[in-house]
């Protein structure tokens, strides 16, 4: 099976291919500019979310120490795919949060684009939706889940509408042009999978690698 070509990725192994056999220089470079350019974003995003405080500098160290990002920066190829995944995380999570607070076509512009460049790299970048939709539900509306709905319809209606042609349009893309490795495979597959990643895998990262 083939995952979704990404684009970015390909561009960046074109990029050091072009350059010379063996340019260990180039190679590494790149993996170091996209560290970079997560983490600045990852501040970004903080700076948006709690202000210019320095408490907003503990849940960056936790992210640029964390053992969960460690195949991002040991493993060339997951690093052309994570860390611009990892960027694009942030630059949504901070543009939503800055059109929520105050409606500005820009900031739905932006946190659409970043959302898309996240899919370029990383059929992942889907799971950045989800995200986005808690914060406006979590945050930004009140009561219960129905009428925190009909708020978030009510108000931010062109961002829900661009979501869901973002979501819909990617789903049916993957669905008619990806081959699908679980077509044959019991559901309950998939619930295994889930426990396994969430339960152990989930649980020993956050922890830097620690075992019972």
């Amino acid at each position: 099976p083939h995952a979704p070509r990404r684009s970015g990725g390909v561009c960046r192994v074109g990029l050091v291919g072009l350059s010379g056999p063996g340019n260990w220089g180039l190679a590494a470079s790149v993996p170091l500019v996209c560290q970079a350019l997560a983490s600045l974003s990852g501040r970004w995003m903080l700076t948006t979310l709690f202000r210019p405080r320095w408490m907003s500098l503990v849940p960056l160290t936790l992210y640029l120490t964390s053992a969960m990002t460690v195949p991002a920066l040991i493993w060339w190829s997951a690093a052309l795919t994570l860390l611009p995944l990892q960027a694009a995380f942030f630059a949504a999570v901070g543009c939503w949060v800055r059109y929520l607070r105050g409606p500005e076509a820009r900031w739905l512009t932006g946190a659409t684009a970043s959302v898309l460049a996240g899919l370029m790299f990383d059929v992942k970048g889907i799971l950045v939706l989800p995200v986005l939709v808690f914060v406006v539900l979590a945050y930004f509306s009140a009561g219960p889940l129905r009428r925190r709905l009909m708020h978030v319809v009510r108000r931010y209606w062109p961002g829900a509408v661009v979501g869901a042609v973002v979501a819909g349009g990617y789903v049916l893309y993957y669905l008619f042009n990806v081959p699908q490795i679980l077509s044959d495979a019991n559901p309950s597959v998939v619930a295994r999978i889930a426990g396994g990643m969430l339960g152990t895998s989930f649980a020993t990262g956050a922890l830097g690698g620690l075992r019972r």
